[in-house]
């Protein structure tokens, strides 16, 4: 259902243009590279994640997000650049919820019902899971949240719009009197990338004392 002979991503963006159509079969392949690339379908459509396997198993460098709201709506987030990918949907909707299903099967205590509408789980290699169903989300809900997250550079914050110079500037002369700073907003809004743009410009000499739910700041790292 989906045309792998033809870009799958079509926008401007390099980075989204090089990781997600990995997966598009191109005229001057050879024939090796094309059989890889036909397993690989064969496999995610039988046993995988459908369309998102290729993506899925966090060893995308600078892959902070996937997000799918319903079967045809589905969303990555790329060094916190988030973008819709129209070409690429799931086949069908019961398709989209045993994927759904799949994604947290690993986890015993992920019981998905209409008494248990929401499963935050977490995979061994540190992934965080949310799956949302009706009423809680109007329709299936899935995201899978990547920790690999690097800092971004104030200069590319306030050029992706997610900040502006005089912010920054205050953020810079407050920062050194030690101040209590709240991070709010929505699920990828931009939280964890901007706590790193915070924790960056800490001195060094400091020590960090972090308390999370789940390991997600890799501080060290």
């Amino acid at each position: 259902h989906v045309n792998y002979f033809e870009k799958i991503y079509t926008g401007k963006n390099k980075m989204f243009d090089f990781i997600i159509n990995s997966i598009v079969i191109n005229e001057d392949d050879d024939m090796e590279k094309r059989l890889d690339i036909l397993t690989q379908i064969i496999f995610q459509e039988k046993y995988g994640f459908s369309i998102l396997d290729p993506y899925f198993y966090g060893n995308i460098k600078n892959l902070n997000e996937i997000s799918i709201d319903r079967k045809d709506y589905v969303l990555f987030q790329f060094s916190g650049v988030k973008e819709f990918i129209p070409k690429l949907y799931f086949n069908n909707e019961n398709k989209f919820r045993d994927v759904v299903q799949k994604s947290i099967s690993f986890d015993r205590t992920s019981d998905l019902n209409p008494d248990k509408p929401e499963v935050l789980c977490q995979r061994i290699n540190g992934e965080r899971v949310t799956v949302t169903i009706p009423p809680y989300s109007k329709y299936y809900s899935l995201n899978v949240r990547y920790f690999n997250s690097q800092l971004i550079s104030t200069d590319k914050l306030i050029e992706l719009g997610t900040t502006n110079k005089e912010v920054e500037e205050l953020i810079e002369i407050i920062l050194p009197g030690r101040p209590n700073i709240v991070v709010i907003g929505d699920q990828g809004s931009g939280k964890t990338t901007y706590l790193l743009r915070l924790i960056g410009s800490i001195n060094d000499k400091l020590s960090i004392l972090t308390i999370e739910s789940m390991f997600e700041l890799n501080i060290d790292k």
